[in-house]
């Protein structure tokens, strides 16, 4: 049998443990919430910091419709016509004009 001395040792000591694990959870709860806010804060500087696509992309279709009037009749897919000689070459790589630049 357990004397009341020695439960209320029990408890006290178990309840400095709770205690200590509760602060521990609270302060990896503070930093996980310091990180997100932290990558929100980078996300948001990020987003600033990206040039107006849509004006770019205008210019690209701007630099395409020209260079149709100039080039000649293309196809569909924005090759143009090919002559015999380069339509039976595999080696020869295609134009990029059909594909959109990531990098721009």
């Amino acid at each position: 049998m357990i004397s009341p001395l020695g439960q209320r040792q029990m408890f006290q000591t178990i309840n400095a443990e709770a205690v200590k694990a509760a602060h521990e959870v609270g302060g990896l709860l503070q930093r996980e919430t310091g990180q997100r806010q932290a990558v929100l804060d980078r996300m948001a500087e990020a987003q600033a910091s990206v040039p107006e696509i849509p004006f770019a992309e205008g210019l690209k279709a701007e630099e395409r419709k020209e260079g149709r009037k100039r080039g000649g009749r293309q196809g569909a897919d924005g090759r143009g016509a090919q002559t015999e000689a380069q339509a039976g070459d595999d080696t020869t790589a295609n134009p990029a004009d059909g594909h959109m630049d990531f990098l721009a």
